[in-house]
């Protein structure tokens, strides 16, 4: 097979037919197929893709329909799905809504990879008849003779391109990304050849509404302070851009004699799109969830009838923004592995009652929602606590002083403590109703990751035998031996790693001032972002410039999609969390690439951590005592058997079926 073209559907049955007799009609001798990805279309898109099936001959050699990835819609999952399907060796993506103008479109778009003239190719993208004024401008100022669009640093689009296949086998992309997602794929590696083809025309245009304009800005805007960890702009800077674009597109109208509303279009247009992107920045660089992504519409392809296989995990956002996320993930890949259907989705869908299992993540965002799901589900609706939010207004159940809570929920003092958090949450602090969510929730079963939050919701009125001390999963297949810490004799610099988000809780601060105490050499690799991450790269170079240990390193990594490759190249993980951590992912992940871990007694972390066997316990939360430990731990000797000693225990402890055996089998056995 020379070429697959490979196309994503939803509900796009009138752009479909035209798309499909377009690439019917075109001049080409080489063998091509169709590769169909009909994300849950209820038009008549399945119509349209059984008749164009029966008349595509040679040399379309197939026209074959993918299903879609099981969860919720991630377009990097469905792409790199597409891609596994395909057989061509050369790969053109094309939108359903993308119309390709011209018959020899496809030879175009394949030539320039054959002739090894470019990594991936890009067409020019035509606006429709129907385009506005203002969405014409838009798309001759982005594609047109590519004279503009040739100065901006990260422009390509997916919606009509061209790679090799082989390239993105190798490289695929992203699946954590809502949005860009082929921005970040042509921008990852240095040196990538990307080519714009401005005589390969596709018919490719949105007139968006105002509600259309802020999930697409916002998304992107969000992807792209994921991708490039650039900061949002200043207020100023940002209302200077809108007044520039605005009379951008007064020239440009005046210039084509359009009419007066499309004047007036222009403030609103612009103003939704810089300030929603900005929003996007600003949300993703305080780490906070996105205001937009998919939740029920895209649970379930095939729910199926009850026969005890059908799970559902409900309050699991898509972005894979923390370790809930990536605990949620690693869980259903198990069950799926064992023969069940796992589906993932944000918030409930409208009706859970078909399936067999619900796990809870995060508890639905009002009482309603949740005492309907509890209707829908009876006992087959659990709960698994990854923080504290059923009896803590700031979830982190320690008070503002840094000092861990062991009190239960009380109107008055929970309300004023929570008042003094950061100032988005003021609102959550007066007005969540916490007594109903805590009667809601004394009913539903319960799976506590450690004694901590155990003993926690007990004080707060949870019959003890309701809850389930469960640590969380953490692997099928251990990591392979190149990917673990091998040990090490000599007297080489102590490497350090830290890895989470950034935030004031994490203990960053607290960690940078312990390493500034040390007088060893020492290379700290921080890899995480969030929205602590310019104070403490600050606190990061001020101590650079003043310690008297030149042998020091820090070494900020940002947020990385795969960060277990950094386990390789530690010799300690530290774990400096001053909240009341409900158990700790980072610490069991470093035991299973051998490495050992010193970290603060929070918490769950005494479930996991044993002092003397399987790395250090500080019990002081204070720089000093942290800086004390890091120095024990530098001994060659003692930090190789805390590391045999760490993978061994995680063997042991985290065995994937003694997970599964009380998440699951004991209450449905088939």
């Amino acid at each position: 097979m020379d070429v697959s073209i490979l196309i994503r559907t939803c509900n796009e049955a009138p752009f479909l037919r035209k798309t499909l007799a377009a690439i019917q009609r075109q001049r080409t001798e080489r063998s091509f197929e169709i590769i169909i990805c009909d994300d849950g279309s209820t038009d008549d898109t399945p119509e349209v893709l059984a008749e164009f099936q029966a008349m595509f001959t040679p040399p379309c050699q197939r026209c074959l329909p993918v299903l879609p990835p099981q969860g919720p819609y991630r377009p990097g999952r469905n792409l790199n799905a597409m891609v596994r399907a395909a057989e061509g060796r050369f790969i053109i993506f094309n939108n359903a809504d993308a119309i390709p103008m011209d018959d020899d479109w496809l030879e175009k778009m394949v030539a320039p990879l054959e002739e090894g003239r470019a990594d991936a190719v890009f067409a020019n993208q035509l606006p429709r008849p129907d385009a506005t004024p203002l969405v014409r401008k838009d798309s001759e100022t982005a594609f047109g003779d590519g004279s503009v669009s040739a100065h901006w640093e990260h422009f390509f689009s997916l919606a009509s391109s061209a790679a090799l296949r082989e390239d993105l086998m190798k490289n695929p992309f992203d699946e954590t990304l809502l949005y860009s997602e082929d921005i970040e794929w042509a921008h990852r590696r240095p040196g990538f050849r990307k080519l714009y083809l401005p005589d390969a025309h596709v018919e490719h245009s949105h007139n968006y509404t105002p509600a259309q304009l802020k999930r697409r800005f916002y998304g992107e805007g969000y992807a792209e302070r994921q991708m490039f960890r650039t900061a949002p702009p200043g207020r100023c800077r940002l209302l200077l851009g809108i007044c520039r674009e605005i009379l951008r597109d007064c020239l440009y109208l005046a210039k084509h004699k359009e009419g007066w509303r499309s004047f007036f279009a222009s403030p609103r247009r612009r103003w939704i799109q810089r300030v929603w992107h900005w929003r996007g920045m600003r949300d993703a660089e305080r780490g906070k969830v996105p205001r937009f992504f998919s939740t029920s519409k895209t649970v379930a392809h095939e729910r199926g009838t009850a026969t005890g296989k059908n799970i559902l995990f409900t309050g699991v956002y898509p972005h894979l923004h923390g370790g809930l996320e990536r605990f949620a993930e690693r869980t259903a890949e198990l069950l799926r592995f064992e023969g069940y259907t796992v589906l993932v989705a944000g918030d409930p869908p409208a009706d859970a009652s078909g399936f067999d299992y619900v796990l809870m993540h995060k508890v639905p965002p009002t009482v309603k929602a949740l005492r309907q799901l509890k209707r829908q589900c009876g006992a087959k609706l659990h709960f698994f606590a990854h923080d504290h939010e059923l009896y803590c207004l700031r979830r982190h159940y320690y008070t503002p002083c840094r000092k861990n809570c062991f009190r239960p929920y009380s109107f008055l003092p929970c309300r004023l403590c929570g008042l003094v958090t950061r100032p988005g949450w003021v609102f959550r602090a007066l007005t969540r109703p916490m007594a109903a969510f805590l009667r809601e929730m004394s009913t539903v079963h319960i799976f506590a990751p450690s004694h901590f939050t155990k003993e926690a919701l007990c004080r707060n009125g949870f019959l003890e035998q309701s809850i389930t001390v469960l640590p969380p999963f953490f692997w099928r297949t251990l990591p392979r031996e190149e990917a673990c810490a091998a040990p090490r004799e000599s007297s080489a610099p102590l490497r350090l790693l830290f890895m989470g988000q950034l935030l004031a809780g994490k203990g960053v601060s607290v960690l940078l001032d312990a390493v500034a105490l040390l007088d060893i050499p020492c290379i700290l690799r921080i890899v995480g972002a969030g929205r602590e991450e310019q104070s403490l790269r600050k606190q990061a170079s001020a101590i650079l410039s003043s310690t008297k240990n030149r042998s020091l390193q820090i070494h900020f990594e940002g947020w990385q999609q795969n960060p277990e490759r950094f386990f390789a190249e530690t010799d300690a993980v530290v774990f400096p969390s001053l909240w009341s951590e409900p158990y700790g992912l980072t610490g069991v992940e470093g035991y299973l690439h051998r490495v050992p871990c010193v970290a603060f007694a929070t918490g769950g972390v005494p479930d996991w951590l044993v002092d003397g066997k399987t790395g250090i316990l500080v019990q002081e939360k204070t720089p000093a005592a942290l800086a004390a430990a890091l120095r024990e731990i530098a001994d060659p000797s003692l930090r190789n058997r805390l590391a045999e000693e760490a993978r061994k225990f995680a063997e042991e402890t985290y065995h994937p079926m003694r997970f599964l055996n009380e998440l699951y089998y004991p209450k449905h056995r088939n």
